[in-house]
């Protein structure tokens, strides 16, 4: 299994053990050496599948690993993980795995330890304090409105595996654009073409993917989906490019002080 995993690749590993082949951004992503990664994606265009793609097989071949998918809600956290639901039951993935649990959030147990979890993060990550991680991936942290939630998140990747490897420690964002001014400034960063100052390629690594770049999708669903989008959401949503609308009219602290996002979660907690 390791041999099939670190020397033929992860093309050939998928196809035995999830009969799956990652597209050319999701194979980019899974072996990204920066410690940064954004992945701005469209829907369908296969952001949140690859990544959990690249999570399993990333427990099946090293021991103690630890992945968490997280994200502004639990009920986005837990689409990873509904989405893996038929690849984990496949038999040549099934003897990997000691244990599948969805209380108190949905988590895959390996047999050589490591783990797979998904979970809200709470307001400002206060929900996984003190825990520590090889890798971490905000999905549709494009919504995450608080910069200081992703470096609490920076702050849980650290540490030893129980065998003394070091962690992975690598944080991925895998989100549609939005106008979120944190977002913009981490994706110039590993951005060639954005012309920033601030570059750095051998910390932050960014990539695009649109609706057009899943070869799964028939023709004729794209065009479903992009039937009743206007111009902007099909720049935002299918081609993955940042919106442009400014908040002028609408300041983000006035939105801020009319709602509270966490308040789900907290109730869900609760109970």
């Amino acid at each position: 299994m390791h041999t099939l995993a670190l020397q033929g690749g992860y093309i050939p590993f998928a196809r035995y053990y999830f009969d799956w082949e990652p597209l050319p951004n999701q194979f980019v992503a899974h072996y990204a050496p920066q410690p940064n990664v954004i992945h701005l994606g469209g829907v369908g265009s296969g952001k949140t599948m690859g990544q959990g793609m690249s999570f399993l097989t990333s427990c099946m071949t090293t021991p103690y690993y630890l992945a968490l998918n997280t994200s502004i809600s639990s009920f986005q956290a837990k689409l990873m993980f509904d989405k893996l639901q038929p690849y984990i039951n496949h038999p040549p993935v099934e003897r990997f795995i000691s244990d599948v649990r969805n209380r108190p959030y949905p988590e895959i147990l390996f047999w050589n330890e490591s783990k797979f979890a998904c979970m809200t993060a709470g307001h400002l990550a206060t929900v996984i304090r003190g825990s520590e991680w090889d890798e971490i991936n905000g999905d549709e942290f494009g919504y995450e409105r608080y910069e200081e939630t992703i470096w609490a998140l920076k702050g849980r990747l650290r540490g030893s595996r129980p065998d003394g490897t070091f962690r992975k420690a690598q944080l991925k964002i895998t989100t549609t654009p939005t106008d979120i001014e944190w977002l913009r400034r981490w994706w110039d960063r590993g951005d060639k073409k954005s012309g920033s100052d601030k570059l750095e390629p051998q910390r932050y690594l960014s990539l695009r993917s649109t609706l057009f770049d899943n070869a799964h999708i028939p023709g004729w669903q794209r065009e479903e989906i992009m039937a009743g989008y206007t111009e902007e959401m099909v720049q935002q949503e299918i081609y993955a490019l940042f919106p442009d609308w400014g908040d002028t009219e609408f300041p983000v602290k006035f939105i801020d002080a009319c709602e509270d996002v966490w308040l789900n979660d907290h109730m869900e907690m609760l109970v």
